[in-house]
């Protein structure tokens, strides 16, 4: 049985950020929150729904080592999106050093930058 915060596929890409403008105000106007690991950027969204985008930079190595940070990122994001409240569009980066990184700890910091904001909500958002 899979645990209770999994979403299937389709749950998940309900909630994947696709649209250009959005990550252009995004990106423009949103605040952004760092930890040692992880930067997370966000703005007001539409209040019933949630937006989240994982942008993993150039800078970062070529395509196998962004794609694994992505999976990383996805990773630890996963358990938090029935929980963090509606109404946000975010984007989750990571920044300074990324070797040995894995999805526990960019986890911590993550639920550490949402706590911080009052973006968790209880068990199912």
């Amino acid at each position: 049985m899979v645990s209770d915060w999994r979403l299937s596929i389709s749950e998940y890409k309900e909630h994947v950020l696709t649209d250009r403008r959005e990550f252009a105000r995004l990106f423009r106007t949103g605040i952004r929150k760092s930890t040692r690991n992880v930067q997370l950027i966000f703005v007001p969204g539409k209040p019933e729904e949630l937006r989240f985008a994982v942008c993993v930079s150039v800078r970062f190595g070529n395509s196998v080592k962004r794609n694994r940070l992505k999976r990383i990122f996805r990773a630890a994001l996963m358990p938090y999106l029935l929980r963090i409240q509606k109404g946000w569009v975010i984007a989750v980066l990571p920044t300074g050093k990324t070797e040995g990184l894995t999805s526990t700890i960019v986890a911590e910091q993550l639920e550490d930058l949402l706590r911080s904001r009052g973006m968790l909500g209880g068990a199912h958002g």
